[in-house]
C-alpha cells in the first residue's frame, strides 16, 4: 500500500469526511457533497484544492444536464484507506497501551498539566511543572516524541536529558500520546517496545 502523509488541515475542516464519502461511494456527483456540507462555496473550494494536489480527479457527465463527477486517485485512495484504517484503530476494542505506567503514577504526577497538540508537523508535549521547586514557580517542560533505530518512540525530556523521567511518564499517560503511538502502530510506522524499552 502507498504511504500518505498530508496535513489535511490546509484543504479545510470538512476533508476528511469528504474524502471518506468519496471513498464510500466510488464516483460522484459534486453536488452529493451537499448531504455533508451545506454551503456549496465550502466543498467546492475543498474539492478544488484536492483536485489541484492530485488527489481527487474530475469529469464531466451528461444525462439529461451535465454533472461533475468526482472520484479519488490513486493518491486519493491511498490516503482514504489510510484515514479508514485510522478510524478503525481508535474504534477497535484493543485499547492495551503501548506504554506501561508505572504504580502510583497519579501521586508522581499531581503537579503536572499538559498542552498536547500532535500532527504530521508537531512532534512535542508541552508539560507545566506546577511548584517545581517548591517556592511556588512554574516551568514549561518540554518532550520531544522521538524514533530510535528499530522505529520505537521514545519521549524525550528537554530539561531532565533523558528518556526516563517523571516528564515523559507522565506524557505516556495522556491519552493523546497513547492515540497517536497507537495509529502509528497499525500502519506499521513504529513497533511496540519490549519490557526493557528496545
Amino acid at each position: 500500500m502507498l504511504s500518505v502523509m498530508i496535513d489535511l488541515g490546509k484543504y479545510g475542516k470538512h476533508t476528511q469526511a469528504i474524502l471518506l464519502y468519496i471513498y464510500d461511494n466510488n464516483e460522484i456527483p459534486i453536488t452529493r457533497l451537499s448531504e455533508l456540507v451545506k454551503n456549496s462555496q465550502t466543498y467546492s473550494r475543498t474539492v478544488h484544492l484536492l483536485e489541484n494536489d492530485g488527489i481527487i480527479k474530475s469529469r464531466e457527465f451528461v444525462h439529461n444536464r451535465l454533472y461533475r463527477m468526482i472520484s479519488l486517485t490513486a493518491k486519493g485512495k491511498a490516503l482514504a484507506e489510510s484515514l479508514k484504517q485510522t478510524e478503525q484503530v481508535l474504534s477497535s476494542s484493543d485499547s492495551s497501551p503501548l506504554h506501561i505506567l508505572p504504580p502510583n503514577y497519579e501521586d508522581q504526577f499531581k503537579n503536572l498539566s499538559s498542552n498536547v497538540h500532535l500532527n504530521v508537523l508537531d512532534d512535542r508535549i508541552a508539560i507545566k511543572d506546577l511548584n517545581f521547586d517548591g517556592a511556588g514557580y512554574d516551568r514549561v517542560v518540554l518532550v520531544h516524541l522521538k524514533l530510535n533505530g528499530n522505529n520505537i518512540v521514545r519521549l524525550w525530556c528537554e530539561v531532565d536529558q533523558t528518556f526516563d523521567c517523571v516528564h515523559t511518564k507522565y506524557a505516556w499517560s495522556l491519552p493523546d500520546v497513547q492515540a497517536m503511538v497507537q495509529v502509528q502502530y497499525a500502519r506499521g510506522n513504529v513497533k511496540k517496545a519490549n519490557s526493557n524499552g528496545n
